[in-house]
């Protein structure tokens, strides 16, 4: 989340995506991310110290992705949507001893994705395990209010 003193928190995304076979290597995806994440217990943090908060970026995209006939090794996607993104409770920090409270924040907006990585040809069933690197954002007005990259394990058809 820009622009906050800390910017950057531990976080966690889940994603879903659908796809169908549109020519040769590529396929139509349409895809739902969602990342959740914030600060750490309130009693780790020195007084007046600065925190980044509960923060949240959802997306819905849909774009392309490019692989194998075979549906498995390198395999590329980019996508554009809509995104939403909350932020509540972040604090700046202050000499005084007490933490000066940041706005809450709810912001929708343009988003796009894109990913890199690798599927694996084994896998339980038809499924293939794979393995991605992702970048979502979230843009409004020029500017790019929340940011996500995130290593993605996971299962594939």
């Amino acid at each position: 989340m820009r622009p906050l003193e800390i910017e950057a928190a531990p976080c966690a995304t889940i994603c879903a995506a659908l796809g169908t076979q549109l020519a040769g290597r590529a396929r139509a995806r349409f895809e739902l991310a969602a990342t959740v994440g914030g600060d750490l217990p309130s009693t780790l943090r020195a007084d007046g110290a600065a925190a980044p908060g509960s923060r949240s970026l959802v997306t819905f995209l849909m774009g392309v992705e490019t692989l194998n006939q075979d549906a498995s090794g390198l395999f590329a996607s980019l996508g554009a949507g809509v995104g939403h993104m909350t932020l509540t409770d972040a604090l700046g920090s202050s000499v005084s001893g007490v933490s000066t409270p940041i706005p809450d924040r709810s912001v929708t907006g343009f988003a796009a994705g894109a990913g890199v990585g690798y599927r694996f040809k084994g896998g339980p069933g038809a499924l293939r395990f794979q393995v991605a690197l992702r970048a979502h954002a979230l843009v409004v007005a020029g500017s790019v209010p929340a940011n996500t990259c995130s290593l993605f394990l996971g299962l594939a058809n």
